[in-house]
């Protein structure tokens, strides 16, 4: 099946669609009822597309990194609830999508095996200047084995694992959850960064870790800022929090902190 040309949704099995009754002012000016799809549940191999172009369902080679060339959401099932704009029309206000959930949107890729979308309209401005009103995914939360991967630099991808990845589309901001058994970690290159609830802001630059965590950095330089002869990791680690500030180039650890670097080590409640 298809969808609006506000969202698109392919679907190889059933759909089962409640219709609501609601009130519009009519064009003579009285009250009138209509009805209109309050939610859809779509089921097997489930792909949904927003602003995309009305979609066939896509192969397996998703899930390997053959992308199609625009933001889409596949699953074993999917739920939108939809709302009524201006008695004329209605639009997806959010979505549930269930079972080995593959993701992308904003050149992100994401991998969970739930994933709750919450749609907005935003304003673009294409390459010829023209201003238009798309629906896009404002807030998403994805759940259950979440693999994160950010292609903004494709030549070098930062990847993510969590429990449960929060993110703010609008505000280029994500949380990322770990578990008590399991940290959350973000890896780009070398770099490693790991803790139990890791806030990360695109505007600002900065990194938080909630908590206790650990750091892998590849330096070139020693603890006593001497340049090495070829780089080298340092690991440190904190039982409290870690603060970064990528506009400043400053990190702040807090609470029985150790850094390790080769045969180099350092032992202090706070490093900055």
């Amino acid at each position: 099946g298809e969808g609006s040309e506000s969202l698109s949704i392919g679907w190889q099995n059933e759909a089962i669609v409640t219709l609501v009754t609601g009130e519009r002012v009519g064009e003579d000016g009285d009250v009138e009822e209509f009805q209109y799809i309050d939610n859809a549940i779509f089921y097997e191999d489930v792909v949904l597309t927003p602003n995309g172009p009305a979609i066939e369902p896509l192969g397996a080679d998703v899930a390997d990194g053959e992308l199609p060339g625009y933001d889409f959401l596949r699953c074993d099932l999917v739920r939108v609830w939809m709302k009524p704009v201006d008695g004329e029309s209605i639009l997806p206000e959010s979505a549930v999508a269930q079972g080995n959930v593959v993701a992308y949107m904003q050149k992100n890729l994401i991998h969970a095996g739930n994933v709750d979308l919450h749609f907005e309209e935003v304003e673009t401005v294409d390459e010829d200047g023209e201003v238009s009103m798309e629906l896009q995914p404002g807030v998403i939360v994805a759940r259950d084995g979440v693999t994160f991967i950010d292609q903004s630099d494709p030549e070098l991808p930062a990847e993510a694992h969590a429990a449960i990845v929060q993110i703010d589309v609008v505000g280029r901001r994500a949380v990322l959850f770990g578990t008590s058994e399991e940290a959350a970690t973000i890896s780009q290159g070398e770099n490693i960064l790991s803790g139990s609830e890791i806030a990360l802001n695109e505007k600002t630059m900065s990194a938080v870790v909630k908590g206790a965590g650990r750091m892998r950095l590849v330096s070139d330089t020693d603890m006593n800022g001497k340049d090495l002869d070829e780089t080298r990791p340092m690991d440190i680690e904190w039982k409290q929090k870690m603060e970064f500030f990528g506009q400043k180039n400053e990190a702040n650890f807090i609470g029985d902190v150790d850094m390790v670097s080769l045969n180099d080590t350092m032992k202090c409640q706070q490093l900055r």
